[in-house]
């Protein structure tokens, strides 16, 4: 607790309580210089950061620090007023009579707080610190977080130079989340050079009697008002803590821990099975066939992702390719490896390279001998009636009892380094997918996705789509239905020789 004899006891608890050692603290072997505190709503972020950098500029005297949000409007009317209000007092100091050389500036013994938006991040790259305060980090683009830690070189002050964050949960693929280390939301996280902790609302003094074990009345009310004021996304985010998938999100059944296999694909005595990589999480599953959606890009990812089909149908994501800033040949060379390793019947591909696909099917072909790359069928895309039906037929597939997995470990090459900020593969993508939102707040969402970090995804639509139109059929010898399962209601034991039509050869 800090006491002032001219203000108010301010209480800071849990990791609120540890802030103000932890610059000077070693983690993972190095000095940290980054911390980030993400936490659900009113766990008392604001009040615990204010008064660390209270404390610091009385302890050293001649620093200098920056407290920034993406807008200064936003951090005046919300962490500014903490400051004033509630902070300030608790030390005796009257915010009135605190020297202000501007309006986005307050000197504490010596020692200057320089409050910026970054809506102009050049001006907070010219104020050299000690430490960078970003309030509502999840706000901030990554290249601007990582422009301003170059500022921190003023040499005066405080023996130490660092980034802190508070933040709210936001996409579990958010650059925030994966720098810091992804989690489940329990416990503190020591890497490297960086902390991360995770206030709780028990950590607010408001909130939490700690003498007597429950709540205060003004803890009552307002759990009680986060319990029944929110749902879904900002429920989990914002009173739970957790990092959980876009509002909007279009694959909302989707649940990592159902369609996300811990296996391998293995291939013994001529046939090919998904093995579990725990002994007994499941019984081996035998792959009849194999088939691959690909999506062309170069400064966007292109990705090929090989889908292996059992008896019933169901599929699952053995290998991806999942790269950026490669041409036709190269795409050529890796689709022939994956041909043959895995003898593809067709890859069903993005019609709209034309010269990619020709420069395929020059060199390869299925073992029927027609043409190995098959358009995928993008009809009626302006009016978006082609992709509202391939998207509801693939949310269909991961519905209730899943029809499509993903292997864990299905990527076969390192993380492109230059996708470092986006999802790096196509299970990355998929909590981030999301509807256009509206254009009012009180319109529904829209039924067109947000067309950004889905390359993996429309790979998969690709694939997925061609079979459900019958464009493309299993191979004649794959046996891929039983008596009285949905394949064999939809026909798909009546397999035929002529699997393409005309109008899908290139």
């Amino acid at each position: 607790m800090i006491h002032s004899p001219l203000g108010t006891n301010l209480d800071l608890r849990g990791p609120m309580r540890k802030l103000h050692r932890l610059p000077l603290a070693r983690s993972g072997g190095e000095r940290v210089a980054e911390i980030m505190f993400d936490s659900a709503r009113g766990t008392g972020k604001t009040v615990g950061d204010a008064a660390t950098l209270v404390r610091w500029c009385l302890k050293y005297p001649g620093s200098r620090f920056l407290v920034a949000r993406m807008a200064r409007e936003s951090l005046r009317t919300t962490w500014e007023v903490t400051f004033q209000q509630l902070v300030l007092p608790s030390f005796g100091i009257d915010p009135s009579e605190v020297e202000r050389k501007s309006a986005s500036q307050y000197v504490i013994r010596e020692s200057l707080i320089q409050l910026r938006g970054l809506d102009d991040p050049q001006k907070a790259r010219s104020f050299e610190c000690n430490g960078a305060f970003f309030i509502e980090g999840n706000e901030i683009p990554e290249a601007t977080y990582e422009d301003l830690v170059g500022a921190q070189r003023w040499a005066p002050g405080m023996p130490a130079h660092f980034s802190f964050i508070e933040c709210n949960p936001e996409s579990p693929h958010h650059w925030l989340h994966k720098r810091f280390g992804m989690y489940k939301g329990c416990g503190d996280v020591w890497g490297p050079g960086r902390i991360r902790m995770q206030p709780k609302h028990k950590h607010n003094p408001a909130y939490w009697d700690i003498e007597n074990n429950c709540w205060t009345s003004l803890g009552e009310e307002y759990i009680h008002k986060l319990r029944t004021g929110m749902s879904g996304v900002r429920y989990q985010r914002l009173f739970k803590g957790d990092w959980v998938q876009a509002e909007g999100a279009i694959f909302d059944n989707w649940e990592e821990q159902k369609h996300v296999l811990d296996a391998g694909c293995e291939k013994s005595k001529g046939s090919w099975y998904v093995v579990p990589t725990t002994e007994g999480a499941f019984e081996p599953i035998e792959l009849l066939w194999f088939a691959a959606g690909q999506d062309w890009g170069y400064q966007s990812p292109g990705v090929v992702s090989v889908w292996g089909f059992d008896k019933d149908l169901k599929s699952y994501m053995v290998e991806e390719v999942y790269q950026s800033g490669r041409d036709h040949d190269w795409w050529a060379d890796e689709i022939e490896k994956l041909h043959k390793k895995y003898e593809l019947w067709r890859v069903v591909s993005d019609p709209e390279d034309a010269a990619g696909m020709g420069k395929v099917n020059s060199r390869l072909a299925a073992r029927d001998g027609r043409r190995l790359l098959m358009k995928a069928n993008k009809s009626s895309a302006r009016t978006g009636k082609t992709k509202w039906n391939q998207i509801m037929h693939m949310h269909t597939l991961l519905e209730g009892n899943p029809r499509a997995f993903m292997l864990r470990n299905a990527r076969n090459h390192p993380v492109d380094p230059e996708l470092s900020k986006v999802p790096g593969c196509t299970m990355e993508e998929v909590p981030g997918y999301a509807w256009k939102p509206p254009v009012r707040e009180e319109d529904a969402f829209t039924d067109q996705p947000i067309k950004r970090n889905d390359h993996g995804i429309e790979a998969m639509m690709y694939l997925h789509w061609a079979i459900h139109l019958k464009d493309l059929r299993p191979p004649p010898e794959a046996k891929v239905s039983r008596a009285g399962t949905m394949g064999a209601l939809l026909g798909y034991d009546k397999v035929v020789a002529e699997n393409i039509d005309k109008e899908n050869l290139f």
